[in-house]
């Protein structure tokens, strides 16, 4: 069981504060929620209103990091058990991190690593990555993606039912105080 969590000192990724930058896919609607959020004044409604795939995905180019000896945190929010009946059960969550869209690591999380309500997506590292494309500059690291995946191309959710809030990347000394 993973216990550890940042107190200080962690580098913002982005702050989910605002949509610039962002460039959904055709499935995937972004949007900004004033309302339910973590940390900072907003987070993103992560929106699956197409139907043309079960896949919704979102990418930026955010601030550029150095991914060295760190690992990437986030966090993501299911607002009830019928959003979450939705998703996929294997791989409902793709994560990116990396240099650009052809270089990156890559995180494939599972329906049972979500929960209704907020949940810390943590400890991702290039070392513990699923799959590796390209070859990453991870000193430069500013390529982050975000997709979700539905049981089915027909299933679509509202804004606010999945939210994303709060990426960043964390040293070891991040924490202890």
């Amino acid at each position: 069981i993973e216990k550890d969590f940042p107190i200080t000192g962690t580098e913002a990724v982005d702050s989910c504060d605002a949509t610039t930058g962002w460039t959904d896919s055709a499935d995937m609607t972004v949007s900004l929620n004033n309302t339910t959020f973590k940390e900072g004044t907003g987070s993103l409604n992560l929106t699956k209103d197409g139907t043309a795939t079960a896949s919704a995905s979102t990418s930026k180019t955010t601030t550029s990091r150095d991914f060295t000896s760190k690992r990437l945190e986030l966090w993501i929010y299911v607002a009830d058990v019928t959003v979450y009946a939705q998703l996929a059960t294997t791989s409902c969550l793709t994560i990116r991190f990396g240099s650009d869209g052809s270089n990156y690591y890559e995180w494939l999380k599972d329906k049972s690593s979500l929960a209704v309500g907020w949940n810390r997506i943590r400890n991702l590292t290039s070392a513990n990555a699923t799959s590796t494309t390209g070859t990453p500059v991870i000193a430069a690291s500013d390529y982050t993606f975000v997709q979700l995946t539905a049981t089915s191309s027909a299933q679509v959710w509202a804004a606010g039912k999945i939210i994303m809030d709060d990426i960043v990347v964390a040293s070891a000394d991040d924490l202890i105080k």
